[in-house]
């Protein structure tokens, strides 16, 4: 090794460390390989740059961690055992879960049965075995927790997949908890481990933006999941700066001086493709299937509204003649304050939200997909949460007006009572997370109780003079 100074053999000691081999003498002995290989090349009149970078590209990507791999599973049996049963249940797992979508979007039997499967030969043997063999191939009290975070966050996260497509209880809690931990432990981690093993200072700024996209990724991926309305913008913007900028930039200084494409840029590729495009089909997929089964609640309670309005209006006329037309008419007029108000706080309600993408507002002809911002909650939080002043408005004037009823038609059964109240937010604050689509259902809703009130009281009525007849 005459012709390999001090410093080009620290440098590849240093760049053998970084790889973390663990096992014994096999350090040391890399080390004298890879020198001498290095050593050979600048025999051929190669410089220590270009040698060094020729004996790399022989070794090939994860070469010295393969190595460290192929003498780890040839000589302990323990972790060839962890490996093959990390093997085995990361592919099994990977199967039954792919099989359980497939069912699931073909309506096809023993879908939740293949998908719980999964996931816990995922949850129970890979994530664990993978773990392990990731400890015993580094020996880095540096790297475990980077380890312990990474197996918290991935373990919560397919628990709270395979709540959430069963509909158990419980699902937004573990994905919430699972998209925490991998903000705020597992990224952290990752890119300490990143900065503490990159020597290229030109990279760690790439690696600090690239924390931050991804961050702000998790908590636009958060807030969709848990149709909240914070960070959105903010959010979709570093969204498109990780997709556009950082992962661009990084694959440029991670490849420009490569001559040859390796497996690992195709790696990348795939694996970002394989990533993205599902789960943003199936992101879309879900967010329109979550949101038609709201629009379809609320247009069905639009469509009873509206019924109910043509048979109160066919029981009024066909009254036209009865001795209490008079007091039916007052108890038209009372229900039309109700109605007014209630439809013009649902209009309010739209305009708060940031309105229609159309002309349409409330009323029969209302699209509701065309609302701009469908669940959105500070609406409802500011108009219809109890103690707010237009609630406060509503609550008075339907008392007001049940009590009105009940002294014309001297009945204590027209009323729905507590019924209508209940139909409306009943939480402080907005705590019971109503948005705007919601709060147009309950309207919806209440004003119907209203209108068979006053059909109950237009009955009422009639029987009553009826009776002193």
């Amino acid at each position: 090794m005459s012709d390999l100074s001090t410093t080009h053999v620290d440098l590849i000691i240093r760049e053998v460390s970084r790889h973390q081999i663990t096992f014994s003498h096999l350090f040391d002995d890399l080390i004298d390989h890879i020198c001498c290989d290095v050593e050979d090349e600048m025999q051929n009149g190669l410089p220590f740059e270009k040698a060094y970078s020729r004996v790399k590209e022989k070794i090939g990507f994860r070469g010295l961690n393969k190595i460290q791999e192929e003498t780890l599973y040839a000589v302990d049996t323990k972790y060839r055992k962890m490996k093959n049963t990390m093997k085995i249940t990361g592919i099994a797992g990977t199967v039954l879960l792919g099989f359980a979508a497939l069912s699931k979007i073909m309506h096809w039997p023993l879908a939740g049965i293949l998908l719980v499967t999964g996931a816990f030969l995922l949850v129970a043997f890979f994530m664990p075995s993978s773990m392990m063999v990731l400890w015993k191939e580094s020996r880095s009290k540096k790297s475990l927790f980077l380890f312990v975070s990474a197996f918290l966050a991935g373990t919560l996260f397919i628990v709270g997949v395979m709540f959430k497509v069963q509909h158990w209880p419980g699902s937004g809690l573990i994905i919430s908890l699972a998209i925490l931990s991998g903000a705020l432990l597992f990224l952290p981690a990752m890119l300490m481990d990143k900065i503490r093993n990159e020597e290229d200072g030109r990279k760690k700024p790439l690696y600090y933006l690239g924390f931050l996209a991804v961050f702000l990724y998790l908590a636009f991926l958060w807030q969709k999941i848990m149709h909240w309305q914070y960070f959105g913008t903010l959010a979709y913007i570093f969204s498109i700066l990780l997709f556009l900028v950082v992962i661009p930039l990084y694959v440029y200084q991670e490849w420009k001086n490569e001559k040859s494409v390796d497996e690992k840029f195709i790696f990348i590729v795939v694996a970002l493709v394989a990533i993205l495009l599902p789960s943003s089909l199936i992101s879309l997929n879900l967010q329109q299937n979550y949101n038609d089964g709201f629009f379809t609640l609320a247009d069905k309670s639009r469509e009873t509204l509206e019924f109910q309005k043509k048979v109160n209006a066919a029981l009024f006329t066909s009254y036209g003649d009865s001795v209490a037309y008079a007091e039916m008419v007052k108890v038209q007029e009372g229900t039309s304050r109700v109605i007014q108000k209630m439809e013009a706080i649902k209009s309010r309600l739209v305009d708060l939200s940031g309105g229609t993408k159309g002309a349409s507002r409330t009323g029969a002809s209302m699209n509701y997909g065309m609302l701009l911002n469908p669940f959105d909650p500070v609406s409802t939080q500011t108009l219809l949460s109890p103690g707010s002043e237009t609630r406060s408005e509503l609550d008075s004037l339907l008392t007001s007006y049940l009590n009105e009823m009940k002294n014309l038609t001297g009945s204590q059964v027209i009323d729905p009572g507590s019924g209508i109240m209940a139909l409306l937010p009943d939480k402080p604050d907005g705590r019971d997370e109503g948005t705007l689509i919601t709060s147009i259902h309950a309207l919806n809703l209440a004003e119907t109780a209203v209108l068979q009130v006053e059909s109950n009281g237009f009955k009422c009525l009639a029987r009553n003079h009826m009776k002193s007849e």
